[in-house]
């Protein structure tokens, strides 16, 4: 079985580009993003 892995981006105020999490899920479906998203707001990041 393969399997992908979901990376989360985040642009900074100055343009820069910081990867803020790495996954790895069974496929690239869309009930994997509501996980990582959830994941990503638990470690007290917001939106916005």
């Amino acid at each position: 079985m393969s399997q992908g892995v979901l990376i989360v981006v985040a642009i900074l105020e100055d343009g820069k580009r910081e990867v803020i999490d790495l996954m790895l899920a069974d496929t690239e479906s869309e009930p994997t993003y509501p996980e990582s998203s959830k994941g990503l707001k638990n470690r007290g990041l917001s939106g916005g």
